[in-house]
């Protein structure tokens, strides 16, 4: 049995008479100790997906369908008790913006002990200890006189320094699943390149799945072992990273990998995606990337294309484009 099985799932907010598809209909699974890497460009449906399951979205602004079932648990329902108990102890997450994520009345370390304790066996650790493995936590992650600096508050680190103190909060508990929501955005390369360590190593140690929600590809392709790529809300194409990277099965796919820097390509203009995403999420009828892509025709406007394996052959890499069988890339 996956660690986290999701089916159908879908997040449409309300506005007006007219739904907005934020997300719609994603399913996946998501095992023990791997790292599914999520990308796709901004307005998605990246952060709003793992917010939705993990309760955090007003139900009066959103409707919910599918289901979503943690270690045989159905956690689909946002107001669930059975999630709020599961929240911050065997499912974390590192949220983007640390700044509005962290306590600013509250110290780091009151807010890094509130962390340790609701670990497996923790709830009655004594203040000492306590204090001891939150400043441990700090250095892991390269924050330095860590010892002196859990007394601090949140506005007295930099942006890179409260991310840091974000991912040690959510690895505190050593949960089961870490959603890590662009973990690295303001960090530098060096400690970038620590934090990361920190995270892999903690998957190994604890056998952690971890989702990486990322606009770096390059950093998905080192450290997940599966690729979701998502557009408009829905899974444009899935599968190993490998297989993903170098056979890519869906236009959406093929242009974002265009787009990335290469130094082989020195000298030349970037590449962009034509377009932009569809402000309302995804269209009732048709793929959602036909507006921008070169291979769209009247079959793919008629109606949402089901995911199918792709041409590879390659067990789980599948994709959601009809005219991949048609040898037109």
């Amino acid at each position: 049995m996956a660690l986290l099985e999701v089916k159908n799932y879908a997040v449409h907010f309300r506005r007006g008479g007219k739904p907005i598809r934020a997300v719609d209909g994603v399913s996946f699974t998501l095992e023990r100790g791997e790292t599914l890497g999520v990308v796709g460009e901004s307005g998605s449906g990246k952060t709003t997906l793992f917010l939705g399951m993990l309760g955090l979205l007003s139900r009066h602004a959103a409707n919910f369908r599918g289901s979503v079932r943690f270690d045989g648990m159905d956690i689909t329902d946002p107001a669930a008790e059975n999630i709020r108990t599961l929240r911050g102890r065997r499912i974390t997450m590192i949220f983007q913006d640390p700044m509005t994520a962290l306590n600013p009345y509250l110290r780091v370390e009151t807010q890094l002990f509130e962390a340790i304790r609701r670990s497996e066996g923790a709830s009655r650790m004594d203040l000492l200890s306590a204090r001891r493995q939150a400043a441990a936590l700090l250095q892991a992650v390269g924050i330095p006189d860590a010892a002196q600096r859990i007394r601090q508050y949140p506005h007295m680190f930099s942006g890179g320094m409260r991310q840091r103190v974000m991912v040690a909060m959510a690895l505190a508990p050593a949960p089961d699943l870490l959603i890590a929501d662009e973990p690295t955005t303001a960090l530098d390369v060096t400690v970038r390149a620590q934090v990361l360590r920190e995270l892999a190593s903690a998957r190994e140690q604890y056998g952690m799945a971890m989702a990486l929600i990322s606009h770096d590809i390059g950093m998905v392709a080192r450290f997940a072992q599966t690729m979701m790529v998502l557009y408009a809300g829905r899974i444009m194409e899935m599968g190993p990273v490998t297989a993903v990277l170098e056979r890519p099965a869906h236009p959406y796919t093929r242009a974002l990998l265009a787009c990335q820097p290469s130094l082989a390509r020195r000298g030349d203009l970037l590449r962009a995606v034509p377009g932009a995403p569809p402000l309302d999420g995804a269209p009732e009828r048709g793929c959602a990337f036909a507006d921008r892509c070169g291979y769209a025709g009247d079959r793919c406007r008629a109606a949402v294309p089901e995911p199918i394996p792709a041409r590879t052959g390659i067990t789980g890499h599948i994709t959601s484009c009809i005219r991949q069988e048609e040898g037109l890339w």
